[in-house]
């Protein structure tokens, strides 16, 4: 069993690509004297090997005859074919998604950020500041008469050869560290820190509902305002601006209109949270998209995806009205906005550390700012809390039953809770969004919690509704309709099918069957741009009636 591993493992092409990798660094690695230790290492086997010999290879012919009768076990048998099939089914995954070529370019990346850190070392050291370090040696050349002088200052008091060194009595060890190099050695810690050479994972902020904001750094607070504010932009290379949108409807009321995302190549996209509609450069477009080459939008059940190439992306819940922001680790330090840097408190744009919304909404301000205004006070049409309003809160967030209470002691439900009584104050029906934000930070703390009974409820022909896991039984009065899911391959050879024709011919012999008012829904794979399954939106639509499959089928 052992030969055929190591022989395996010797024609694996994979990992004769990953030796060809180690090859391109191993001039890069010399510094390391890897060579020379594996040299030592192999000699002292050799060396133990030899003088234990006859007692290894008895050993050796004892054990492999033991492997060779269990070898022919009939379920030891079945279990080497079990491994067998599982390592086939994992070198396909390895081919299908080229580990190999992943792993040589995070190594590639990595040790560019190697080299360049090490670049800025030797861009940061300054010759003439160490000469004034205490200890310098000096040296005095003069060839003309002769002299060569070298002198290096000792950490002790010596006053002649007749004498004992006195320790610790000398000027170098009475002079602390100069102030200048305390500065330098500060900067050089940074360069030290692993975190500098490779990025923390993705940082994550939250926008719920019309005003609530969760930061990257996990500050919470609320903000009702009028205008266009800057949400995240990387305020130093200016590769993405993402916008947040308000319209004024009323006094102290606010309500979130759109988001707006500018990407690198300039292109606006922006998403309409109450239509569902996705324009680029003020066109309107349907889904799924791809702008400039580098950013994707598709829509995912009730969620509208943006991704990036660069590390940005957004994930917009449009039925529970939450967007969640995701930035790369190499933003840190880079971003600034409502949503706050990727590390770091609530700043203004020139770096001030703030606690004051209404300041930093008024600092972050786009577009023309002349008629905007800001407020962290309620809105006009909130209510006095109810006791009602209270047990339902209480109920969602405390109750024992409520499936929330098993993140307790990963994400702290405080100011969950509060957002629950200000929502619930003032609309019907809200208890759900917060429970949506909190399951969202509860997700993303790795613990996987469903929504309460109650939400995601669905109508039916009757009007009532019916939420997930409850049964409803019909007598005679069932819903005579049927919901269709499309999957097309976008091949070439369908190219002249006509899809509309097909569909139509479907829907007639669903209403003569006495199923009437279908909807039907368009999925597309294995096209050029976009090889994974999408779904294809008419009008912001995800489910169509027959007569606007044609657009979703010309998408």
């Amino acid at each position: 069993v052992i030969s055929e591993v190591m022989a395996l493992a010797v024609n694996e092409t994979q990992l004769q690509r990953l030796l060809d990798l180690y090859l391109d660094y191993s001039s890069w690695l010399e510094e390391f004297h890897l060579q020379e230790w594996r040299a030592i290492l192999l000699q002292d086997l050799l060396d133990i090997f030899s003088d234990y010999k006859s007692e290894v290879t008895t050993l050796y012919q004892a054990v492999a005859d033991k492997v060779s009768a269990v070898a022919d076990i009939k379920e030891v048998a079945y279990f080497r074919g079990v491994i067998s099939y599982f390592y086939q089914k994992a070198k396909w995954v390895w081919h299908y998604y080229e580990m190999s070529d992943q792993i040589k370019l995070s190594l590639h990346r990595f040790v560019s950020n190697i080299d360049s850190v090490l670049l800025n070392l030797i861009g940061a050291l300054d010759v003439g500041t160490l000469s004034t370090l205490p200890g310098a040696p000096t040296l005095l050349l003069r060839p003309d008469a002769g002299l060569l002088e070298y002198a290096q200052p000792l950490p002790v008091e010596w006053r002649g050869f007749d004498e004992v060194p006195r320790f610790g009595e000398g000027p170098l060890s009475r002079q602390g560290p100069e102030p200048e190099v305390e500065q330098r050695s500060g900067r050089y810690q940074d360069y030290a820190n692993p975190g500098f050479l490779y990025p923390s994972f993705s940082h994550h902020a939250v926008l719920a509902g019309d005003g609530h904001y969760i930061t990257f750094s996990g500050v919470h607070y609320t903000l009702r305002g009028n205008c266009s504010y800057l949400l995240a932009g990387d305020l130093l290379d200016n590769r993405f601006s993402l916008l947040v949108n308000y319209q004024h409807k009323s006094e102290r009321r606010f309500s979130k209109q759109s988001l707006t995302l500018i990407t690198d190549t300039g292109h606006h996209i922006n998403i309409d949270t109450n239509t569902r509609q996705v324009t680029v450069n003020g066109k309107r477009k349907e889904l799924p998209l791809l702008v400039g080459g580098s950013t994707r939008v598709v829509r995912s059940g009730e969620k509208i995806l943006f991704s990036t190439e660069y590390g940005v992306s957004m994930s917009c819940d449009l039925h529970y009205d939450l967007c969640v922001v995701e930035l790369s680790g190499w933003y840190r330090g880079k971003t600034g906005g409502l949503l706050g840097g990727v590390s770091g408190t609530l700043t203004l744009p020139d770096g001030t550390p703030t606690r004051d919304v209404t300041g930093l909404a008024r600092a972050w301000r786009v577009g023309h700012p002349g008629s905007c205004s800001e407020s962290d006070a309620p809105p006009a049409d909130q209510h006095p809390e109810t006791q009602e309003v209270k047990e339902l809160c209480r109920g969602l967030y405390e109750d024992l039953d409520s499936p929330l209470v098993t993140c307790h002691d990963e994400v702290d439900y405080a100011p969950y809770y509060a957002m629950c009584l200000e929502d619930m104050s003032r609309a019907e029906g809200a208890l759900c969004a917060s429970a949506a934000v909190y399951i969202t930070e509860c997700n993303k703390r790795g613990m996987e919690v469903p929504m309460p009974r109650g939400c995601g409820r669905c109508p039916l022909p009757d009007g009532s509704t019916i939420s997930p896991g409850e049964v409803q039984v019909f007598d005679g009065n069932s819903p005579q309709s049927a919901d269709i899911v499309l999957i097309v391959e976008q091949a070439s050879c369908l190219q002249e099918l006509q899809l509309s024709q097909l569909t139509d011919k479907l829907d007639s012999a669903l209403n003569l069957a006495g199923l009437i008012d279908n909807r039907y829904s368009v999925v597309g794979f294995g096209g050029d741009r976009f090889p994974e399954p999408q779904t294809y939106t008419v009008d912001g639509e995800i489910w169509l009636g027959r007569r606007a499959l044609s657009k979703a089928f010309r998408g």
